[in-house]
C-alpha cells in the first residue's frame, strides 16, 4: 500500500473525509479509540536503512507493513503527502527545486531562494503556491485537537532530540483526543554525507530509536505510528554544467526537482534529438517526456505541476545522479528521489502504549 493508506486511517478516526484507501492494519490499532495519535516521520528511515542498521530492534519489533512512498521518493514531496494526505499532484509540490515560469526562475521550495544563486526569491513560494490544508489544521476546524512538532528551522521549532520528545509527552498530556504530526530531519542528514552502514548513522538511530521507545512507555493510551518519507542509496554524482557541455547546450535552463528524479527543460531546436543522446550518455536512468510523468504522478490537477515537470524527467534506476554543478562541501555519498527499491519503501511502524513495554524488555535481552 501507499503512504496515503496511513493518513487515510487517521482522517478516518478523526472523522474526516479521505481521498483514499486506509490502512486496515492502522484502522485496527486504533479500533481501541486511543486518546493520542501521534504519527512520527523520521526523514529516510528507509526499509533498507532499518535492515542494515536495526534489523532486531525496537523499530522492526513493531513493524508491521511495508508502503511504497510517492514519486519522487523526496521530502518535500512526501512530507507534504504525510501532512496533506494528498498525492503530489494535487498538492503541487514536487520536488526540491521546482520551475516557475511567471519569473521563469528555478527556486528552491522549502527555502524559498532561487536555485542558481541562492538568493532570496522573487517568488514567494508559501504565499504564492495554492496551498492544501494540513490534516492537523482539518482536525482543528472540526473543533478537535491536532498539532504539530518539528525541528529548529520550523516556527517554534525544536532545538534537540530530547526537546522534541519532551514536547511529543507533554502534548500527549494534555486533555482530550488529539492527533500529533511529528517530523524529525537528523537521520537523512547524516545519510547524505555519510551513507548506509557508517558508524555516524548507526548512532543516530539507535539514539532515536532509544529514546522513541522510552517515550512510547511514557505516555498512556496512545498509538504511534512511525514512518518514513523515503529510503537511501549509495550514490555516485555526475556534474551536468561541469562535464557534459552537448547536454547543457540543448538545456533552456538547469535541471531541476531533484538529481535522481531530474526535470529538463529543452531548448525548442532540439526537444527532438534530447532524448536519443541522453539515453546514450544515461542508460542507467529512465527517461519520460513530461506529459508521461504526468501521467504517472496521477493527472495534472495542481496547477504547478506542469511547470515543474518540463519536458522530460530523468528518473534514477541505478547508482549515478544528476548534479547541476559541482559544489565541495555539498558532494553527498547517499541520495534518493530515484526509483529503486531502497529509495521506494519505508516502513509501517505501530506502537501501542500498552504493549511497548514488554517489547523493550525483550529487546533489551537480545
Amino acid at each position: 500500500m501507499n503512504i496515503t493508506s496511513i493518513t487515510s486511517s487517521v482522517e478516518k478516526y478523526f472523522g474526516l473525509e479521505q481521498n483514499y484507501e486506509a490502512h486496515p492494519i492502522l484502522d485496527d490499532a486504533l479500533s481501541c479509540k486511543p486518546k493520542n495519535v501521534v504519527m512520527i516521520v523520521i526523514d529516510a528511515l528507509g526499509d533498507c536503512v532499518l535492515r542494515h542498521h536495526s534489523p532486531c530492534g525496537f523499530f522492526n519489533a513493531h513493524k508491521k507493513d511495508l508502503l511504497q512512498t510517492v514519486i519522487p521518493t523526496t521530502t518535500v514531496a512526501a512530507n507534504t503527502t504525510l501532512k496533506t494526505g494528498l498525492m503530489p499532484h494535487q498538492h503541487g509540490r514536487i520536488g526540491w527545486s521546482q520551475y516557475f515560469s511567471e519569473i521563469n526562475e528555478v527556486v528552491n521550495i522549502f527555502s524559498n531562494t532561487n536555485f542558481d544563486t541562492d538568493q532570496p526569491s522573487r517568488l514567494s513560494v508559501p504565499s504564492y503556491t495554492p496551498t492544501c490544508k494540513t490534516i492537523v489544521e482539518r482536525i482543528n476546524e472540526k473543533g478537535q485537537k491536532a498539532y504539530e512538532v518539528m525541528p529548529e528551522w520550523a516556527p517554534n521549532g525544536c532545538k534537540t532530540f530530547d526537546e522534541w520528545c519532551a514536547r511529543i509527552r507533554m502534548l500527549c498530556h494534555e486533555d482530550g483526543k488529539k492527533y500529533i504530526y511529528a517530523y524529525w530531519g537528523e537521520l537523512d542528514s547524516k545519510l547524505h554525507f555519510n551513507g548506509i552502514g557508517t558508524e555516524v548513522v548507526q548512532q543516530t538511530l539507535d539514539m532515536m530509536e532509544e529514546k522513541l521507545a522510552r517515550l512510547s512507555v511514557l505516555v498512556p493510551d496512545t498509538v504511534f505510528v512511525i514512518t518514513a518519507d523515503h529510503g537511501h542509496k549509495k550514490t555516485q554524482p555526475l556534474y551536468l554544467s561541469r562535464d557534459y557541455p552537448e547536454i547543457v547546450n540543448m538545456m533552456a535552463q538547469p535541471n531541476s526537482l531533484e538529481t535522481r528524479c531530474a526535470a529538463f527543460h529543452i531548448k525548442d531546436e532540439y526537444k527532438d534529438i534530447f532524448p536519443h543522446k541522453f539515453r546514450q550518455l544515461f542508460p542507467d536512468f529512465h527517461l519520460l517526456t513530461g506529459q508521461d510523468f504526468i501521467r504517472l504522478l496521477g493527472g495534472c490537477e495542481h496547477p504547478h505541476v506542469k511547470d515543474a515537470v518540463g519536458d522530460y524527467v530523468a528518473l534514477a534506476t541505478g547508482e549515478r545522479s544528476l548534479t547541476w554543478k559541482y559544489e565541495k562541501e555539498w558532494v553527498m555519498t547517499s541520495e534518493h528521489a530515484g526509483i529503486t527499491r531502497d529509495e521506494m519503501m519505508v516502513p509501517l511502524i505501530i506502537i501501542r502504549n500498552s504493549r511497548a513495554k514488554r517489547v523493550i524488555e525483550r529487546v533489551q535481552t537480545r
